[in-house]
């Protein structure tokens, strides 16, 4: 199976970053992330075995308390000039979420492709080609909410685009 652990958002955050999408002119094609599919990505695993993650996980939601998160502004890889992925920053909670994927990447790393940088972000859109330009780059009263937990993730190819589902939550019991 396809899989990756990470952390949902709010509905609420969800549908701000729906809205983000007016602000986008798109001379080209942009694939946009269905909102249901938002979320931020701690650890991207790929093919595995569900089994061998639940149990190399096992305990890490007594590694972590819950905290406060906040999205911020729209920012792109590789760059804002020419991006390929568009993702929603935070603006707090990034050094939480850092600490909690070195937690998940010190459990897996025998199993998962070394990674660059972690940047905490949520993906909402992937340029296919041509031009992207920006006439808004910030979210729209973005509130705090609550990580309290993470997820194991499927991630199902299909025609019309991922179909996500929750294999196991990891609820935090505090430290």
């Amino acid at each position: 199976m396809r899989l990756f652990v990470g952390v949902e958002i709010p509905e609420s955050e969800k549908r701000k970053i729906v809205q983000l999408k007016k602000g986008i002119s798109v001379k080209g094609r942009v694939k946009w992330v269905e909102k249901e599919n938002l979320h931020i990505t701690i650890l991207f695993i790929g093919e595995s075995e569900p089994e061998e993650i639940i149990r190399l996980l096992d305990g890490i939601e007594h590694e972590f308390k819950p905290f406060e998160a906040r999205l911020s502004g729209v920012s792109a890889f590789p760059s804002l000039s020419r991006p390929r992925v568009l993702w929603v920053g935070l603006e707090k909670g990034e050094e939480e979420l850092k600490e909690l994927h070195k937690k998940v990447y010190n459990r897996l790393k025998h199993i998962v492709k070394p990674e660059n940088t972690f940047v905490p972000h949520v993906t909402f859109g992937r340029v296919k080609y041509g031009r992207v330009g920006f006439t808004s780059l910030h979210l729209r009263n973005p509130e705090d909410f609550t990580i309290d937990g993470l997820n194991l993730f499927q991630s199902r190819l299909t025609p019309e685009g991922p179909v996500y589902s929750v294999i196991k939550r990891y609820i935090s019991g505090g430290e």
